[in-house]
């Protein structure tokens, strides 16, 4: 980021999953990622605000299908019925909703 007080942005902060997908996108429009959070940046200074509308993190049809396959799978080899509480509570925990 350019600017002599500029901070570096700290590599552990970032999910790097959904920055390696990013920075695909980014790629493909001819932007580095720190481009691209320049531009960011910029727009939500000159808009005063976020430029798209922030939802909360829902966990994608994927992940449920998955999740009940992998359910249905430990059902057949005999496994314990998990408490269902504690499984939304898990996958809570893991992408970050409340």
């Amino acid at each position: 980021m350019n600017g002599n007080n500029a901070k570096k942005l700290n590599e552990k902060q970032i999910n790097t999953e959904l920055k390696a997908k990013a920075d695909k996108i980014f790629k493909e429009a001819g932007l580095t990622a720190e481009q691209a959070i320049n531009i960011f940046f910029a727009k939500v200074a000159d808009n005063k605000c976020i430029p798209f509308e922030v939802m909360p993190q829902v966990i994608s049809d994927d992940c449920i299908i998955e999740k009940l396959k992998e359910a249905e799978e430990s059902i057949k080899s005999g496994a314990e019925l998990l408490d269902g509480w504690k499984v939304l509570e898990n996958l809570r925990e893991k992408y970050g909703t409340n």
